[in-house]
């Protein structure tokens, strides 16, 4: 992906999302977020091999159906 694609992608996901930041010392705030992307990270993303950049995108995209609903 290249930073021109990115950039593009990201200004799309900007219509679906509003930023929101929490305030500063209170991690439990988003703790769910936090445990979601453990979790994914060590059931998923660790144990899974994939050839190319575009596989790990093809494969993760089934993940932000439910990520972004």
């Amino acid at each position: 992906m290249t930073a021109n694609s990115l950039s593009r992608w990201l200004a799309q996901l900007e219509k679906k999302l509003s930023h929101e930041f929490i305030p500063v010392q209170t991690p439990n705030k988003n703790a769910h977020i936090e445990s979601f992307f453990s979790i994914l990270e060590l059931e998923f993303l660790s144990v899974t091999y994939f050839k190319s950049f575009e596989e790990a995108y093809e494969k993760t995209q089934i993940l932000s159906a439910f990520i972004i609903k």
